[in-house]
């Protein structure tokens, strides 16, 4: 499976969940500093490919976030809708048929977050390994 296609993989899979209503792969702060965003807004950004012999890991850090209400009480549900955002994704590309080679590499630990971008957010974050084979060194 190459980057391309768990680009697809993400984005399918993001949109399987039906708050997730806007979906980036770019720099969150460029994205989320734009008013017109909608919410529940995923984006994930990749930080760097490694290669070993017959095995390629993708590391990828994946956002999720909502619009904090000004009061703030609504921020453990906005963490709590990022968090299962991003875990019913990862199960959508490694669970569900997408890819017989593709593992999440180690234990997921996301990270909670309140940020003022355009609008005031509250979301998690989570650093992540996707494991699949590298098809360029697979002898045939």
């Amino acid at each position: 499976m190459n980057l391309s296609e768990i680009a697809t993989a993400i984005e399918q899979g993001f949109s399987r969940v039906g708050y997730v209503e806007s979906i980036y792969n770019d720099d969150v702060y460029d994205i989320w500093n734009n008013s017109e965003i909608r919410y529940l807004s995923a984006c994930w950004e990749l930080e760097s490919i490694e290669t070993q012999n017959d095995v390629k890991a993708y590391n990828l850090i994946v956002y999720a976030a909502d619009r904090l209400m000004e009061n703030e009480t609504n921020k453990v549900q906005c963490w709590d809708a990022a968090e299962q955002a991003i875990e019913t994704m990862f199960n959508y590309i490694t669970e569900n048929g997408q890819s017989d080679n593709l593992y999440i590499e180690e234990t997921r630990q996301y990270t909670p977050f309140t940020q003022k971008f355009a609008d005031f957010l509250a979301g998690v974050y989570c650093r992540v390994k996707l494991k699949t084979s590298n098809e360029i060194n697979l002898c045939t």
